[in-house]
């Protein structure tokens, strides 16, 4: 598990984990590279507090099927800090 750990941590893509409930778990080093947060602002959360309101459905919409279905997703959103980038 450290090997994957160590893959995750070194990568330029953002990795989340999130609970049944929204909540987030985790989050790669990388957030703070791509969309400028630390990870500690993040855990704890929900992510929706971080999607653009315009996408908050969308996310949710993704969420719910990620935790209907149990696979993995990919979901790039505006993130709501009045830039461009994806959340």
């Amino acid at each position: 598990m450290d090997r994957y750990r160590r893959l995750v941590e070194a990568s330029n893509e953002v990795a989340t984990i999130i609970d049944t409930d929204g909540t987030i778990t985790y989050v790669s080093p990388a957030v703070t590279r791509v969309l400028g947060y630390d990870p500690g602002e993040l855990v704890g959360n929900t992510g929706h507090e971080f999607v653009h309101p315009d996408d908050r459905e969308r996310s949710a919409d993704a969420v719910e099927a990620v935790l209907e279905t149990s696979r993995r997703w990919r979901l790039g959103l505006p993130a709501d800090r009045g830039e461009d980038t994806t959340l």
